[in-house]
């Protein structure tokens, strides 16, 4: 029983640690949020762009600034697959069946979303959007789905062998 309380502890220490993090990175002014997106992307295209720092300036920030929008959003998609991921490790710990597992990590995630999309309303120049507690919800969905599908192709190499049917002819 107490082996059992560890494991149920650690994901959701997991799930918490993911969720302030979340918190914190949603809770910077909006100026202070592009900046480490742009400073992202400008990293990403002098890597993959030979000559990037070479070209006019307003060419480098007209490419930066097209990529805002696509980083941004998959930062909102990938943060909560992660997190989804995390919430059915949790919930996997108890006895529940998959529906639930499932419906109660959603959940979570949906609710957290939508605080978070709250708690941005109070940070200077951030606004809350709808269209982000969407894709956040896509993001978890994705998450759980393919922390489950893992879940269950290891638990199927693990000593569980099924016996292969013997067909008569």
């Amino acid at each position: 029983m107490r082996k059992n309380h560890r494991t149920r502890m650690f994901y959701w220490s997991w799930v918490i640690l993911w969720m302030a993090l979340i918190f914190v990175l949603s809770g910077q002014p909006a100026a202070e949020s592009s900046g480490l997106s742009g400073m992202l992307i400008r990293r990403f295209l002098e890597f993959f762009m030979p000559g990037f720092n070479s070209m006019d300036m307003s060419y480098q920030a007209a490419a930066i600034e097209s990529l805002q929008f696509i980083v941004r959003k998959s930062a909102h998609f990938s943060s909560y697959a992660i997190l989804g991921g995390f919430g059915i490790l949790a919930f996997s710990q108890y006895p529940l069946d998959r529906p639930r597992r499932i419906s109660y990590a959603v959940l979570i995630c949906v609710l957290y979303a939508a605080t978070d999309e709250i708690h941005q309303l109070f940070v200077p120049g951030r606004s809350a959007e709808l269209g982000d507690v969407a894709i956040d919800t896509a993001g978890a969905l994705v998450g759980i789905f393919v922390v489950s599908i893992a879940t269950r192709l290891v638990a199927g190499r693990g000593g569980r062998r099924r016996t292969p049917v013997r067909r008569t002819p």
